[in-house]
C-alpha cells in the first residue's frame, strides 16, 4: 500500500489539503510498492 500524508495548516481549506495529500500519494506510487510519501512544508517531498 503506498500512502500520501500532508499536514493542515492554518490558512488551508479541506481541499488544499487533500489535494496536497494526494500528490503525495501519486509520487509514492510512482516510487514503488509500500511507500509513504510526507508533503513537507517547504514544498519539497518527503519520505
Amino acid at each position: 500500500m503506498s500512502c500520501g500524508v500532508a499536514e493542515a495548516r492554518a490558512a488551508d481549506s479541506v481541499d488544499s489539503v487533500v489535494a496536497r495529500a494526494d500528490a503525495a500519494m501519486y509520487r509514492a506510487k510512482a516510487e514503488g510498492r509500500a511507500r509513504v510519501v510526507i508533503d513537507n512544508a517547504d514544498g519539497a517531498p518527503g519520505r
